[in-house]
């Protein structure tokens, strides 16, 4: 998957909670996607904004595809 293709299906199923390739800084209930210096990076928010379940990957087309589910199931809860 690239970016294109990420944000038509964000903009098509409508999915809101999400900060895309920016670390979140005090951002509730979201998923995330960022690059740092050595891998792009998946990471959800809880309610008090705190960073977890990161995942890290060595291509954005996985990061991008994990991204994608998490904002799927993060949708149906």
């Amino acid at each position: 998957m690239n970016r294109d293709e990420a944000l038509e299906i964000i903009s098509q199923e409508k999915h809101q909670n999400y900060v895309w390739f920016q670390r979140p800084e005090n951002v509730v209930d979201c998923v995330a996607i960022y690059r740092d210096q050595d891998s792009w990076n998946v990471v959800n928010t809880d309610e008090r904004a705190v960073i977890g379940a990161v995942r890290q990957f060595d291509n954005e087309a996985a990061a991008l595809d994990l991204f994608i589910r998490r904002l799927r199931l993060s949708k149906l809860t």
